[in-house]
């Protein structure tokens, strides 16, 4: 049976919309940080222009 819900654990401000935010009515533990890497086998011109634009957005430790 497909009850059409799902648990995912993602960033508040990259969550669709309608998405409720479940972390304090089930007294959930906070997520750890995690490494975030980006990789293209690309190697043309719009590819890399993607990977610095994303990156540009990724603050450094």
């Amino acid at each position: 049976m497909v009850a059409g819900i799902g648990i995912g654990a993602m960033v508040g401000r990259m969550a669709p919309g309608g998405c409720v935010d479940v972390e304090q009515r089930f007294e959930l533990p906070p997520l750890p940080s995690r490494e975030v890497v980006l990789y293209t086998a690309q190697r043309d011109t719009q590819a890399q222009a993607l990977i610095r634009a994303l990156s540009a957005d990724i603050p450094a430790d």
